[in-house]
């Protein structure tokens, strides 16, 4: 028995001299990152602006304290940067990163950490290693959102109809049926002189019909993109009015309640801004309907002569009973 006595009491003094001399490879460390601490160089930002993202680590121990903070955005890394942190000390660690539009899900956490005792390197288990996700939302800078709307205004009003057109992207499609094609099968049993005379009106009113709606279609295009660019300098407005904190929120009612919607409806459409052009811009689309419409045009011509013809002769009636 005194063998193995002896034996377990050499085993146990073993361990303690081992302990003694060689440390722990890890264990859990008065370390962390400040729960719910995410900072930024400024703020708001917006896209396409460079901002510093920061956190902070603490130090608890009595030694220094190395290791890397990870940065993500939306789960994808962004930046690892390595720290030292001093015996007792809270130290910011930091990243630089390029807003990008859209919602952010940031977040930093401690990674490899470690001290150095006695010439070993020992792994530290932080008590806090996170510092807890944090979304912002990322818009585009609505003073530069301004600045470039009235900058879109001002060209597309010095903009003249051929030049808004020239680029084919606002081509016209008319689906008026030519007059020519329409009285055809009735024009070709009537006399052959009729038939020509009625034949040479058609396609007078075909001509007329293609070439106006043609002009009025550029001048529409033209209108239009003046009033998309009003539009947009509403919208840009009214984004910073309330980033600014100007903009006032009023629930209306009854007639105010109509009121306002139709000045959201024109503020949409540009005719807040541009009343005059929205109010050129609903006569020519109506204008264009009927003349890019040969056979109601031609019904138009028709009454609009018979009107006259009947005028003329109710004129010359009276001269006669005078």
């Amino acid at each position: 028995m005194n063998y193995i006595r002896r034996f377990i009491v050499a085993l146990i003094t073993f361990c303690i001299l081992l302990f003694a001399v060689v440390p722990f490879t890890s264990y859990a460390a008065n370390v962390g990152i400040l729960k719910g601490n995410l900072w930024y160089s400024h703020y708001p930002f917006y896209t396409g602006e460079t901002v510093t993202i920061y956190t902070a680590v603490w130090n608890g121990e009595t030694e220094k304290v190395f290791g890397h903070i990870s940065y993500t955005i939306n789960s994808k890394e962004i930046g690892n940067v390595p720290f030292t942190v001093n015996a007792g000390e809270l130290r910011d660690v930091s990243t630089k990163w390029v807003a990008v539009s859209g919602s952010s899900r940031i977040n930093a956490s401690i990674k490899d950490a470690y001290k150095i005792v006695n010439g070993a390197q020992i792994s530290v288990l932080a008590e806090n290693p996170v510092a807890g996700e944090e979304t912002v939302q990322v818009t585009n800078d609505p003073v530069k959102e301004l600045a470039a709307a009235k900058a879109a205004l001002e060209s597309a009003s010095k903009s003249s109809p051929t030049s808004s057109n020239s680029s084919g992207s606002n081509t016209v499609v008319y689906v008026g049926t030519p007059l020519a094609s329409a009285i055809n099968p009735v024009t070709e049993n009537l006399p052959k002189g009729i038939e020509d005379v009625a034949k040479t009106g058609a396609g007078f009113i075909d001509s007329f019909s293609s070439n106006t709606a043609a002009r009025l279609g550029a001048s529409k295009a033209s209108l239009k993109n003046t009033l998309d660019a009003a539009a947009r300098l509403s919208v840009a407005e009214e984004k910073l009015a309330q980033t600014s904190g100007s903009a006032t929120s009023t629930k209306a009612s009854g007639f105010g309640a109509l009121t306002k919607y139709l000045k959201d409806q024109m503020a949409a459409t540009g005719g807040l801004k541009e009343p005059w052009t929205y109010a050129k811009y609903l006569g020519i689309t109506m204008l264009l309907y009927l003349v890019s419409r040969p056979i109601v045009l031609a019904i138009i011509l028709t009454l609009v002569l018979l009107y006259i013809i009947w005028k003329i002769i109710r004129h010359f009636r009276r001269h006669r009973l005078d």
